[in-house]
């Protein structure tokens, strides 16, 4: 890979990333929950099972209130058969930290690593000088 990609590479790959950080769950209680979680949007299943995708929805008494492509919509909570919200999965999310770090930490070894030579410090003195070729001591290694 050509490092002038690389920047453009991690990005792509920290979006798909991110995008593994959300699961979506089932969620019980509809009225509690969007009180206090405020999702950006919910999935509604009605009892007739038409499912409709509520973006900022807010309970009003013993309705459910949203917009589903760009209209206004209510439904009675107690037409309600099941709901479904998106929300962090705090196991894919430090997956993703750990993967990262270790990924950062590869390409800062590959980058460190990629000079034109090694270097050896010589016993007994604070001399850098190119390292041996183990195959033949009488010369210095070019990398």
């Amino acid at each position: 890979m050509r490092l002038k990609h690389l920047p453009v590479s991690l990005a792509g790959l920290a979006l798909l990333g991110f995008a593994g950080c959300r699961t979506t769950r089932v969620v019980g209680y509809p009225a509690e929950y969007v009180a206090t979680r405020g999702p950006s949007h919910v999935w509604v299943t009605e009892a007739n099972n038409n499912t409709v995708e509520l973006w900022n929805p807010t309970v009003h008494g013993d309705t459910l209130a949203g917009f589903d492509r760009g209209s206004f919509d209510e439904i009675p909570l107690d037409s309600i058969k099941l709901m479904k919200a998106s929300e962090v999965n705090a196991g894919r999310t430090a997956l993703l930290a750990g993967g990262t770090a270790i990924g950062a930490a590869a390409i800062v070894a590959t980058l460190m690593g990629s000079g034109n030579g090694s270097t050896c410090i010589t016993p007994g003195t604070d001399f850098v000088t190119p390292c041996q070729d183990p195959n033949n001591p009488n010369t210095q290694t070019t990398h």
